[in-house]
């Protein structure tokens, strides 16, 4: 099933808490600072 899956995305990768940091420390960051009411999704493209 995991392999389905992983056929359907984008990114064939499942991402990680690590993906969901890097954008965190982003928006907490300066380069984020004219961002506002955005909705990001991190899943590897599937609901592309």
């Amino acid at each position: 099933m995991l392999d389905a899956q992983r056929g359907l995305m984008s990114i064939q990768r499942y991402g990680d808490a690590e993906d969901v940091a890097s954008l965190v420390t982003w928006l907490a960051g300066p380069s984020a600072s004219t961002v506002t009411g955005a909705e990001f999704t991190i899943d590897s493209g599937t609901n592309a």
